[in-house]
């Protein structure tokens, strides 16, 4: 009979591999390399907003369509703004985990 199961351990080889794979360095080097490419596209999506919006500037027309554009490239900028910087300087939030 096999020892019993710690309350850590898993009896699912995919369970274990993760731990193995998650307790090591390589969630670091994953989670800031996943910073680095969501602040790019946080930062290249407000510059296309900011390139969008002085492009239309002056063009005559209903504006609608362009506000609606330009909310959802702000909203998906700034979110991955704020989500690339906290993965890409391991920031935690409140309750203490990054």
């Amino acid at each position: 009979m096999p020892p019993p199961l710690k309350s850590s351990e898993s009896s699912d080889p995919l369970r274990a591999a993760e731990d193995v794979i998650l307790t090591g360095g390589a969630h670091r080097v994953i989670a800031r390399f996943a910073g680095g490419l969501l602040l790019a596209f946080g930062v290249f999506a407000l510059a296309f907003l900011a390139w969008a919006v002085e492009r239309n500037w002056g063009t005559p027309g209903s504006l609608q369509g362009a506000a609606i554009g330009g909310g959802v490239f702000a909203v998906v900028g700034a979110f991955c703004l704020g989500v690339g910087y906290r993965l890409l300087f391991l920031r935690p939030n409140a309750y203490g985990h990054s």
